[in-house]
């Protein structure tokens, strides 16, 4: 049976394949409450998993396999980072495309009653920064779709405007905290 718990963790892994320690620490109390469930809902066909190899933590998704199986985990630990600051994940949605730039995520958070818009952006390379950053610009002060947003960059190298707030993570820095 398929509880309500169940239901926000599949629909999670529906928009953003992750990790089985990471699903345990946004949805479950402890990781063999994770894994019984887990195990139940790939038995009963909703969901399936994938390791690189021996030791590794299976990658659990619901339809076909993710490419970019990493990069998709990143995006599920920002959610995890922004948990353990205290936010709330209100809304969540993978790679909308907006005027000529993609976000990774779009997140709707709330803390302490206040309410926000996050566009998530995981570089890896750092190729394509000043670009990105000058469209998020232009998307800002158009107020197309939002009236105000900021950006949660996960790179190693600084992003900096002078309209939006940027949020500045390391990759390294979103490894899982207590």
């Amino acid at each position: 049976m398929i509880t309500e718990r169940d239901l926000k963790a599949l629909d999670f892994i529906g928009k953003c394949p992750c990790k089985s320690d990471i699903i345990q620490k946004l949805f479950y109390p402890s990781y063999s409450v994770t894994m019984y469930r887990l195990r139940a809902m790939l038995a009963d066909g909703y969901i399936n998993r994938y390791r690189g190899g021996v030791g590794q933590k299976y990658v659990y998704y619901t339809d076909k396999r993710p490419k970019q199986i990493e990069h998709m985990n990143m995006i599920a630990m920002s959610c995890l980072w922004l948990k353990n600051r205290g936010y709330r994940v209100l809304n969540f949605k993978r790679e909308v495309r907006l005027d000529g730039v993609r976000p990774d995520a779009i997140i709707g958070i709330e803390k302490n009653g206040e309410y926000g818009v996050l566009m998530v952006e995981i570089e890896r390379f750092n190729n394509t920064l000043v670009k990105k950053i000058s469209l998020y610009e232009k998307i800002y002060k158009e107020k197309k779709y939002f009236n105000t947003f900021k950006i949660l960059y996960v790179c190693n190298k600084e992003v900096r405007s002078s309209i939006i707030d940027v949020i500045n993570i390391k990759p390294k820095d979103l490894l899982y905290e207590e």
